[in-house]
């Protein structure tokens, strides 16, 4: 039995979708603790490859960016 949902291939963020968050949180008009409540807020409904999450944490250069990305994020990838 688990205790968390099971992520499949087939529910993995597609390239297209993947841009259009990526064009959204490098904005410069929102702050960056307020980005990563954005993406703390979508990341439940996102299946995400460790590449993708990983071009996620790598967009914005601050240790507490990426910190609550990979944390967030990590329990949201499936790689085949």
């Amino acid at each position: 039995m688990y205790m968390v949902q099971r992520h499949h291939k087939k529910d993995m963020l597609s390239e297209d979708d993947l841009d259009v968050i990526l064009s959204y949180l490098k904005s410069d008009h929102i702050e960056i603790d307020e980005k990563i409540g954005i993406f703390k807020q979508i990341a439940e409904h996102l299946v995400l490859s460790s590449d993708q999450l990983g071009d996620i944490c790598d967009l914005i250069d601050d240790s507490s960016w990426f910190t609550n990305i990979y944390l967030t994020g990590i329990g949201r990838i499936h790689d085949v």
